[in-house]
């Protein structure tokens, strides 16, 4: 019978045999596929190493990123080497040792030859991309950072990789908002394009942590360009190499596959444990970094992350992310001294427990706050879209956390006095957990009066903030806060339509038809600022659409 216990002969499987969920809890696993009979009794995801009924989902994810690499590569124009002295090169940026492979000269001649930009400019550049790390995702460690920019030439692996530089200075030329800067931009660009090519094959750990990074950016900058469809190539990628190395998972139970790398034949990838706390904190953050903006683009895009729920499949084992990084002092300290090991199934906890936390070192993080608005809005648009199961929670449990999340946000008049990238950030986050309620309750609004309220009273609220950016002149906050713009401003077209038709008072009319306006002149206050707008305003040009969409993107 299917209910009888095998022997305890048959029960010893083979030592490497059981499943990484139960190796990382240390339970005996029965070896059963596709799930095994302790990861079906507690609703987790089960994988193997072993490729024996068909790839795992980190296998899946290695071999899309190697495909997408190898496309990238092969439209990538070559890199061509140039002598280091040639045209006033510098002799103190050469690499010391006649033994240096020719590795070290394309990483150094890549960034040189793109734009040249001197030292002072490099500089100015940096810091201006500084003032906005918050907005933009950049989970590294702001001081180390700077410090390996300043490392002697000598010391040349401990300056950023090429892919990461050159995305510091291509955002930095677009933050500038000048149109010298802006010039350089598409110098920068290429230069960054091109180096994360290399970076992929590299098996230094830190080097596979700024190609994280480096990939983040780039997907934000071509979010913010209105470029979606490269966007959300990078954002996958990101995701994908981000779960690939185990970044979402306290301590990785165990090596990456050992099948193949992320460009070609390989004994598989694992990060080593982190040096130091400091270490730890870049890495939980990171993870995040790519969470957010593959959980807010694939709902807009509607990418496969979003149409096979894969974000919701895959478990979290990790804290939520913190406002910068852990003190210098906890560099000498284990990774337990901060985070207990038995941090599990983060984001299923955030999805059903009773209270929304905060912080739970008695500060305000506003970068927890967004990431778990950004889950909240992922899941939104799951159940929306019709998906159920053991991964996905129900209407009223959602609807009880995001009402929990949204109260526990800083009002507007609360951070007034905020740091501008802090108090951007705030703004984001709160949007996102307003356009989580409209998501949500957009499947009931036409039969249930209270879900048509929320969506209303969000809409209202979303718009309201339109208006704050607008009179407060803030020329860049996170791409994803135009999706939430876009979320509102689709239900006001929807709300205006229906109601266009029907036979009320004049007064209701007009009321009706200032709101309209009132919420054209938001969009028409911000639209110059983030281009990604444009093509929403192109699909709504008057609020009396009949069949208005609920996403513009």
């Amino acid at each position: 019978m299917s209910g009888n216990h095998p022997s305890s002969s048959r029960a010893v499987l083979p030592r490497g045999s059981a499943c990484l969920n139960c190796r990382s809890k240390k339970i005996k696993c029965d070896g059963m596929r596709p799930r095994c009979g302790p990861c079906s009794i507690s609703q987790s995801f089960c994988s193997y190493t072993t490729d024996v009924e068909g790839r795992t989902l980190i296998q899946a994810l290695e071999d899309q990123v190697e495909s997408l690499t190898t496309r990238v590569h092969e439209l990538s124009p070559p890199v061509i080497l140039h002598h280091p002295y040639e045209r006033g090169g510098d002799p103190a940026r050469m690499p010391s040792g006649s033994s240096s492979s020719s590795r070290h000269i394309s990483r150094s001649s890549t960034h040189a030859r793109r734009g040249s930009p001197t030292a002072t400019n490099n500089e100015t550049l940096v810091n201006t991309f500084m003032q906005h790390t918050e907005q933009l995702g950049f989970a590294l460690n702001i001081s180390r950072f700077l410090d390996s920019l300043n490392v002697s030439s000598l010391n040349h692996r401990s300056q950023p990789h090429p892919a990461l530089l050159n995305s510091v200075y291509l955002w930095g030329s677009r933050l500038s908002f000048s149109n010298s800067a802006s010039q350089d931009e598409s110098q920068y660009l290429e230069a960054s394009r091109l180096a994360l090519v290399e970076a992929l094959s590299h098996r230094n750990p830190r080097i596979r942590i700024e190609t994280i990074q480096t990939e983040v950016l780039l997907a934000q900058y071509y979010f913010y360009c209105g470029r979606s469809l490269e966007g959300q190539y990078h954002a996958n990628a990101a995701i994908s190499l981000a779960y690939s190395s185990g970044l979402h998972h306290f301590r990785p139970p165990q090596p990456v596959l050992p099948r193949r790398s992320l460009t070609g034949p390989s004994d598989g990838f694992s990060l080593p444990q982190p040096t130091d706390a400091i270490e730890e904190g870049e890495r939980i953050n990171l993870f995040w970094a790519a969470y957010n903006i593959n959980s807010g683009w694939s709902v807009a895009i509607g990418s496969e992350f979003l149409r096979e729920g894969q974000l919701a499949r895959k478990s979290v084992d990790i804290p939520w992310p913190f406002e910068g990084v852990l003190p210098e002092q906890g560099r000498s300290q284990s990774r337990h001294a901060t985070h207990p090991p038995s941090v599990r199934n983060t984001i299923q906890n955030f999805l059903t427990e009773r209270a929304v936390t905060v912080d739970e070192s008695g500060g305000l993080h506003v970068i927890s706050l967004h990431a778990k608005a950004s889950v909240a809005f992922y899941y939104a648009a799951l159940i929306a879209a019709g998906r159920s199961g053991a991964d996905v929670p129900t209407f009223e449990s959602l609807d009880s956390t995001i009402a929990r999340l949204v109260a526990s946000i800083p009002s507007m008049d609360h951070i007034k006095n905020w740091p501008s990238d802090k108090r951007s950030a705030c703004i984001v986050t709160r949007n996102l957990a307003l356009s989580s309620c409209i998501q949500l309750h957009r499947i009931r609004v036409e039969v249930n009066p209270q879900s048509y309220s929320l969506c209303l009273a969000s809409s209202r609220a979303i718009v309201e903030i339109m208006e704050c950016v607008v009179s407060a002149r803030i020329r860049f906050m996170d791409p994803v806060i135009c999706i939430t713009w876009m979320v509102a401003v689709s239900f006001f077209s929807w709300d205006i339509s229906r109601r266009g038709g029907v036979d009320i008072m004049r007064s209701r009319v007009e009321k009706l038809g200032g709101e309209g306006a009132r919420i054209r002149a938001a969009l028409s206050g911000v639209m110059k600022l983030y281009p990604i707008i444009d093509r929403g305003m192109d699909v709504i040009p008057n609020f009396n659409t009949q069949n208005s969409p609920w996403m513009l993107l």
